[in-house]
C-alpha cells in the first residue's frame, strides 16, 4: 500500500516535467525541435541539466515523504509500546492491591475463628458452672459462632424461668 502511494506521488511529480520537455520549439530550439544554442549549435546541456535538476528535486521530495512516513510509523510503534507498558504496570498494581485484600481476608477469618473458640469456651464454662450436662451445645456454638451462643443463652434463660416457675 505504501509503495503504491509512493508510486502515485512520483508519477504526479513527473507529469509536469514530461509536459515541459515536450513543448513546441522555442527560441533556443531548432526547426526539428531539438535544442540548439546560439549560432545553431546544440545547446541541449542546459535543458538536460534542468530536467535532471527537476528529477533530483522530485527524488529528494519523495525521499523526504518516505522518511516522514517511516518517522510516523516509528512514533506510532513507540506510542503503542508506551501504552502496553502502562497497561502492564496498571495490571501489576491491581494484583498488588488484591494481595493486600488477601491479607485482610486472612485476618478476618482468624478473627472469626478466635471468636468461635471464645464463645465455645464461654458456653462450656457456663454449662460446667450450672451443672448442665448437655454436650450438644459445644459443637453447635463452635460451628455457628454468635448465632449458636445467642440460641444457647435464650434456651438457658427459658430453663431458668421454667425452674423459677416450678418452685
Amino acid at each position: 500500500m505504501r509503495t503504491f502511494a509512493c508510486m502515485i506521488v512520483l508519477a504526479a511529480m513527473m507529469i509536469p516535467a514530461m509536459a515541459w520537455a515536450q513543448q513546441e520549439p522555442g527560441p533556443n530550439k531548432g526547426p526539428d525541435g531539438s535544442p540548439s544554442g546560439p549560432g545553431g549549435q546544440p545547446g541541449g546541456d542546459l535543458a538536460k541539466a534542468k530536467v535532471e535538476l527537476q528529477q533530483k528535486q522530485m527524488e529528494l521530495e519523495l525521499q523526504m515523504r518516505r522518511d516522514d512516513i517511516q518517522l510516523q510509523q516509528e512514533r506510532h510503534e513507540l506510542e503503542m509500546k508506551k501504552q502496553r507498558a502502562e497497561l502492564d504496570r496498571w495490571r501489576r498494581q491491581g494484583n498488588d492491591r488484591r494481595d493486600g485484600h488477601k491479607g485482610l481476608l486472612v485476618l478476618m477469618l482468624l478473627g472469626c475463628l478466635v471468636s468461635h473458640i471464645l464463645l465455645t469456651v464461654w458456653v462450656w464454662t457456663d454449662m460446667r458452672a450450672k451443672g448442665i450436662g448437655r454436650a450438644l451445645w459445644v459443637p453447635i456454638v463452635l460451628l455457628t459462632g454468635l448465632g449458636g451462643a445467642i440460641l444457647y443463652a435464650i434456651v438457658r434463660v427459658a430453663d431458668i424461668r421454667g425452674q423459677a416457675a416450678s418452685q
